[in-house]
């Protein structure tokens, strides 16, 4: 992975500004780290596509200004390492979430949203309309008969740093699951998300 200056000085350009609608925003700040991140991975790109002796591949994530490396020999990481923009290359870590386990509870409310009194919030009156969640986790089935109708499908709110995936995917069911758990669909209703 090839880490490159921190793109919160892009956002921060963006905290002020006032947007007739947070779409507008979303979109200015997208624009923002895609230039920022096309302009400070130039040099390193451009050594990754003249490498043709190894079958070393990468991916330009514009969201975390980063790329993953996949293949590179020695002498590619080297010239990588010596450009003035690259903060860090480090290797890569790959985490594995256990699969998800079938519960056989009869709970209306899991004890967590309990023990949280949501309930007791929402009783006044606060339920948490035009409130966006999002989850990082191992995907979101959005067409998941609990979830389909919550779905803000906005063109911004689904990003699959693994496969590329055009639509939201989930390989297990675990986000699928937590994002039930987020936005407490069947119980109280007024929320949206993004996978």
């Amino acid at each position: 992975m090839i880490v490159f200056q921190e793109n919160s000085v892009v956002r921060s350009q963006f905290s002020q500004q006032t947007f007739e609608k947070m779409v507008g925003k979303r979109a200015a700040i997208r624009k923002g780290l895609v230039a920022f991140s096309a302009l400070s991975q130039k040099n390193a790109i451009a050594i990754l596509n003249a490498n043709t002796k190894t079958a070393s591949t990468y991916t330009s994530f514009w969201i975390t200004n980063r790329i993953f490396v996949d293949g590179a020999d020695a002498a590619t990481i080297s010239s990588l390492a010596a450009l003035p923009e690259v903060l860090e290359i480090r290797e890569q870590v790959v985490a594995h979430i256990n699969p998800a386990v079938k519960s056989e509870s009869t709970l209306l409310l899991e004890w967590g949203i309990e023990n949280t009194k949501a309930p007791q919030v929402h009783a006044l009156g606060n339920r948490g309309e035009n409130v966006v969640v999002s989850s990082i986790d191992s995907g979101v089935l959005h067409t998941h008969e609990a979830l389909a109708a919550n779905y803000q499908n906005d063109g911004y709110s689904w990003y699959d740093p693994y496969a590329g995936a055009a639509s939201p995917i989930d390989e297990d069911g675990h986000g699928t699951h937590t994002m039930g758990i987020l936005i407490l669909v069947n119980i109280y209703t007024d929320y949206s998300y993004s996978g």
